[in-house]
């Protein structure tokens, strides 16, 4: 295998520039096949023990393994058998695989999103029904809107901004229905002058976080989410008993639960999956690699995937300590010598098309992502869309269709979820403010236009949290 060095140094000065192309991408997939089935065989074995613990649950409430997800685990089983089987060209199966497993999580987080919405209602409600009933007799709100504005001061800009946001979404929303389209449509302005993917990509954030995607009825995870939301929708404080309350609690501790344990699966797949494909792009190049400690641990986890295995999870976990300490050095050299592959791509796009090179190149472009920190990143990373203007016809439109779904979702809903729609679409967009006085308006004027004792006390502890983290 060439040096590294030297094969850069070739390609910067077009020494036998061919030679030299096929040189680093060589090393750059034997890199990667080193890395990939070193992280398979140990992303194999956490996503062995991930399922393991979810099925050793000792908790008293009913837990729900996510179907989908478990249907993908097979999927995945059934591809490493083969794999392992000695069969090769898995990648479109393997791509196919991934791609469905990074749909999943997509709808795993609508789901969690419109649980973070019936959360911020349920934490509004507890002090109705737990712990103090009634603010401490030193509390008022001018002393709360100065303690909020000194944390603020305390951050630099960026983080200040950050800041902003969260604080805004915990604040009490005492704000008009046409207001908040006018705030909305005004912070949505700012995308004008962006492209259309830009202003699609924070559309689809407003939508997620504020509760305006329908959950899929057949999932079998949103059904317990769904009869919380609609009775949430339906809810008013005044009225609600505490027997309500308590199953709604219940409700609650039970869709977390789910939703995690459907969040960690979709996870460690797709990090077995990343880990695997990397594996089977490169496999040319790592001919001459010593993978049978790799090798080794899949066959243990494969085996006792079906149960009949007479190894146990004490021996694999001595297979992965002689491995673990490879992986760092491993990760270090694709990291240093897959860096200059960008380089390459602006330089010698036309070179890699005519030697024929291309297509081995883009498995060292997908490799890249593959084992990059974004897991979930698409494949595609790396070819830009066509940036498309935003026209004030489509922006005009998209604001129209937003305004009308809000007002579609405020008139099935009671005051307190319409509220919490508008306090998480904040979380997005918060409003803008020029001043510091009109932040301390906006500060003081929540807090004190807040009557309910119970969520004021709810919004209050959310704060407090936010100043101490």
């Amino acid at each position: 295998m060439a040096e590294i060095h030297s094969v850069i140094r070739n390609i910067k000065s077009k020494n036998d520039l061919v030679a030299s192309l096929n040189d680093y991408k060589n090393v750059v997939l034997k890199d990667a096949y080193d890395l990939g089935l070193s992280s398979f065989a140990l992303n194999y074995v956490g996503l062995f023990e991930t399922l393991s613990e979810q099925n050793a649950t000792e908790e008293t409430v009913a837990v729900l393994q996510d179907p989908k997800g478990m249907a993908l685990y097979d999927a995945l089983n059934a591809l490493v058998k083969r794999f392992m089987a000695g069969e090769t060209g898995l990648s479109e199966e393997l791509a196919a695989l991934r791609r469905e497993n990074i749909g999943r999580m997509t709808e795993i987080t609508s789901l969690i999103d419109v649980f973070t919405l019936d959360e911020y209602i349920m934490n509004r409600l507890e002090h109705q029904f737990d712990g103090e009933k009634a603010l401490s007799a030193d509390y008022d709100d001018e002393s709360m809107t100065q303690e909020l504005l000194q944390f603020l001061a305390s951050g630099g800009r960026d983080s200040q901004n950050i800041l902003i946001s969260e604080m805004i979404a915990q604040l009490p929303v005492r704000m008009t229905k046409n207001r908040f389209y006018e705030v909305v449509n005004e912070r949505l302005s700012v995308y004008k002058t962006s492209d259309v993917s830009a202003l699609k990509d924070i559309y689809g954030m407003l939508e997620s976080a504020a509760g305006l995607k329908k959950a899929d009825p057949e999932d079998a995870l949103s059904g317990k989410l769904a009869r919380l939301d609609e009775a949430l929708k339906s809810a008013e404080p005044a009225k609600l008993t505490e027997a309500e309350y308590r199953m709604l609690v219940a409700d609650l501790t039970e869709t977390a639960m789910d939703l995690n344990n459907a969040s960690d699966l979709a996870e460690m797949i797709e990090l077995v999956l990343n880990s695997f494909l990397t594996a089977v792009l490169s496999a040319e190049c790592g001919s001459d690699s010593d993978d049978t400690a790799a090798r080794t641990i899949i066959s243990k986890v494969l085996e006792m995937t079906g149960g009949e295995s007479t190894y146990t999870i004490d021996d694999i976990y001595r297979d992965c300590e002689a491995l673990e300490g490879k992986i760092e050095e491993f990760q270090e050299r694709f990291t240093s010598d897959s860096a200059f592959l960008q380089e390459i791509h602006a330089r010698y796009d036309a070179e890699l098309e005519e030697n024929g090179l291309t297509e081995d190149y883009k498995k060292a472009d997908s490799v890249s992502v593959l084992m990059s920190n974004s897991a979930f990143a698409s494949l595609d990373a790396r070819l830009e869309e066509q940036e498309e203007e935003v026209t004030d016809e489509f922006f005009n439109d998209l604001v129209r269709e937003l305004n009308t779904r809000f007002s579609e979702l405020f008139s099935e809903c009671k005051k307190t979820y319409t509220r919490a729609v508008m306090g998480r679409a904040f979380s997005v967009i918060p409003p803008r403010f020029a001043t510091q006085e009109e932040l301390e308006s906006y500060i003081f004027g929540s807090l004190s236009g807040c009557s309910n004792v119970s969520e004021k006390m709810g919004c209050i502890d959310l704060l407090n949290e936010l100043m101490r983290d």
